[in-house]
């Protein structure tokens, strides 16, 4: 991700708005991990959006994921423009597309079926505000610049 700052894909201020929502994702998010076992870069597949789509839209997901609580941490302005790095399926882009009305939301994902289902979804919700980009393993392709980058639940599947 050392890319994003060498192509200077954030807005200049982000510094102070990195800090206040790490914090907020470790308060809000650090329960929710305790005794999971992330030991280090995990490599799955996620072929079937279909699938995963149970596992990761699931509504029980709420109760230790805290969407809502995120989204309000993230004091976004309307306007805002949203990069959600690991995006699969959606559970955060599309809340973050509904978040930001007049502003921006790129769902990005290197596996394929997530990046199309994640399309899919946006038109069939119809969220005009939200692209789902196929990304590199070492290069999220975003095309602009973006106020803030979401990474949830996907920072261990990153590679060093």
């Amino acid at each position: 991700m050392s890319g994003l700052a060498d192509q200077q894909a954030v807005r200049p201020g982000f510094g102070v708005l990195a800090r206040v929502v790490l914090l907020a994702l470790v308060v809000l998010l650090g329960p929710g991990c305790a005794g999971r076992d992330h030991g280090g870069h995990h490599e799955h597949r996620f072929q079937d959006a279909e699938r995963w789509t149970r596992v990761f839209d699931d509504p029980a997901r709420d109760a230790w994921q805290r969407p809502d609580d995120v989204i309000q941490a993230l004091a976004l302005s309307p306007g805002a423009l949203v990069a959600d790095v690991g995006s699969g399926t959606g559970y955060f882009a599309v809340r973050l597309a509904r978040a930001v009305p007049k502003g921006h939301v790129y769902g990005v994902d290197i596996e394929p079926d997530m990046v199309r289902y994640l399309a899919e979804r946006g038109r069939r919700e119809g969220l005009a505000n939200l692209t789902s980009v196929a990304a590199a393993p070492s290069d999220p392709r975003l095309p602009r610049a973006v106020d803030l980058v979401l990474v949830v639940n996907t920072y261990h599947h990153i590679a060093e």
